[in-house]
């Protein structure tokens, strides 16, 4: 009859109500599912944490190489500074001490603010400073009468070129410290 239902779908129908009015929690499918959920959250924390320790990983390697490479920098300049002979004209060493106060104060910038190195800083940049102002002391009036004192540029400015050269050398010697301390230093990092 077009009106009752087939046997077929009186089952079907009875197979839906059973599964509807049965617990989810009986059904084996939900604990698998509840399982792999599970596995997925406790891997995906598991990754999480890896990344965390890859990103600092980074972050340290980063530090030692720019600490590195700081280092090799500041020995160039030291370098540089102790090699000006007598004889050097005011230019020359306008320039040397330009290009010298320009690229230290650049390398020097990202670490201003470190207090292991502040102090440090502090010195190179007062002496720098005392270079500069010992140069504009001995600049020549006359550009062609500077032969006439061959050395007064030389006699000026040397000491303070030294004593770059050194607040150099104990920076230098900062970074190297620096560079193998991986762990804690008086409580700090």
């Amino acid at each position: 009859m077009p009106g009752e239902p087939s046997p077929i779908d009186v089952n079907h129908l009875n197979q839906i109500l059973q599964s509807v009015t049965e617990p989810f929690w009986h059904r084996p499918d939900f604990w698998i599912g509840t399982a792999l959920g599970i596995a997925g959250l406790v891997f995906s924390v598991k990754a999480f944490l890896e990344a965390k320790k890859a990103a600092v990983a980074a972050r340290e390697a980063g530090r030692t190489v720019k600490i590195q490479t700081t280092t090799v920098d500041l020995t160039e300049f030291a370098q540089r500074l102790s090699k000006i002979q007598p004889k050097i004209r005011f230019v020359d060493a306008r320039d040397l001490l330009d290009e010298v106060n320009r690229r230290l104060r650049r390398a020097i910038a990202p670490f201003a603010g470190d207090p292991q190195l502040k102090d440090a800083i502090g010195v190179l940049k007062k002496t720098l400073q005392a270079a500069s102002e010992a140069l504009a002391a001995v600049r020549p009036t006359d550009a062609a009468k500077e032969s006439e004192a061959p050395d007064s540029v030389y006699n000026g400015v040397e000491g303070h070129f030294r004593a770059i050269s050194d607040a150099l050398a104990d920076l230098v010697g900062l970074f190297e410290k620096k560079g193998f301390d991986f762990g804690e230093i008086d409580g700090q990092r």
